[in-house]
């Protein structure tokens, strides 16, 4: 059937909730109306009393409204509303819609006209489990999240990728994360990373990241600055320290006469082991800063400023040069005599122990 031209208060907008609002769109629309004219027709079926049902084109029909126009150009189906509804959907309608739209005009084939997911799916030539996923898309998320999405203040990606499974779980933190984002968006890979981190961190963390979700992706854009080798070095030295200082907290608790002697040789051999990796960075330090001295000369002048103390590497090679290397005249312990020590150490509690 040829397109006319219908008045637009003829035309009733029954859909317009199930389609997402974009006024970007809708502006790009009447821009395009205001130099071609509408190239397109409105889809609508007939309805009661000389009005038409409008299925589809409600960007357009939003565009010629902003022009202040009268009349739309508007193909009116033969089909019944419920087929129109179908064939828009099976054949493609102006413009894709998102997942949740569909889950709109699924929910009301059932409510309104009565249809059977199993049905509809068979209608639109897809499978009755892609249907009721798309239907349970939609009652998944609360009523107010769902109309920040229908406003186009949070977009369908964010709803259906993130919104939905959060609210399953947690509907109080989907409706905090939403007004976040219906304030200020976020891209979608941000949104990807926070609810990826989120998904793997325990509740005080979620808390403190849904209190601030821009703040927290701040700190991680701040730990994906590359570290150079000298700053990994540090933080794994620090971290080192901070695990041999709980260790040693617990040595009371761990070493009691009441323990197993399998048990504690196992602990001192693996404590040797550790012990004679520490020597043996240590030797490797002390002679990489022999080495550096040997090269700038017994003066090391060109590592200090004027008036400032000795350079950080004389300072560590003095401190090694005390505690971990005694010179030619006390031989160092090599790795297997440092685990041969604590063997015989382990050994004698052994034999106390019997």
């Amino acid at each position: 059937m040829s397109a006319q031209e219908i008045d637009i208060h003829l035309l009733e907008g029954r859909y317009a909730s199930l389609r997402i609002r974009n006024d970007r769109a809708v502006d790009r629309l009447a821009t395009s109306m205001t130099r071609h004219g509408q190239l397109t027709p409105v889809l609508a079926v007939t309805g009661q009393a000389g009005r038409y049902i409008v299925v589809d084109g409600y960007r357009r029909l939003a565009a010629l409204k902003m022009l202040g126009k009268d009349t739309a150009l508007v193909q009116v189906l033969r089909d019944d509303e419920d087929e129109a509804l179908l064939s828009v959907m099976r054949e493609g309608a102006s413009r894709r819609w998102s997942a949740i739209e569909e889950a709109g005009i699924i929910q009301e084939l059932c409510r309104r006209h009565g249809y059977s997911l199993r049905e509809i799916a068979r209608r639109l030539g897809r499978s009755p489990s892609v249907i009721k996923r798309r239907l349970d898309l939609l009652e998944s998320l609360p009523d107010d999240i769902l109309e920040l999405v229908m406003s186009g203040a949070l977009s369908a990606w964010a709803a259906s990728r993130v919104m939905v499974p959060l609210a399953r779980a947690n509907s109080e933190a989907a409706r905090i994360l939403a007004n976040h984002l219906a304030r200020q968006p976020l891209s979608t890979r941000d949104l990807q990373r926070f609810y990826t981190h989120y998904q793997k961190v325990g509740a005080k963390i979620r808390q403190r990241m849904l209190a601030d979700p821009y703040l927290f992706l701040k700190s991680l854009d701040a730990e994906d600055v590359p570290l150079s080798v000298e700053e990994r070095w540090f933080r794994e030295a620090a971290s080192v320290c901070g695990i041999l200082a709980r260790m040693e907290r617990c040595v009371p608790e761990v070493f009691s006469p009441q323990m197993e002697p399998g048990l504690r040789k196992k602990l001192l051999i693996r404590l040797g082991r550790a012990r004679s990796m520490v020597i043996g960075m240590q030797q490797q330090i002390s002679k990489q800063l022999r080495h550096d001295r040997s090269e700038q000369g017994t003066g090391d002048q060109g590592t200090r400023l004027p008036g400032t103390e000795p350079s950080r590497h004389r300072q560590a090679a003095a401190h090694l040069q005390k505690h971990g290397d005694k010179g030619s005249g006390e031989r160092q312990l090599s790795h297997r005599e440092t685990d041969i020590e604590i063997r015989d150490l382990a050994a004698a509690h052994q034999d106390t122990a019997a």
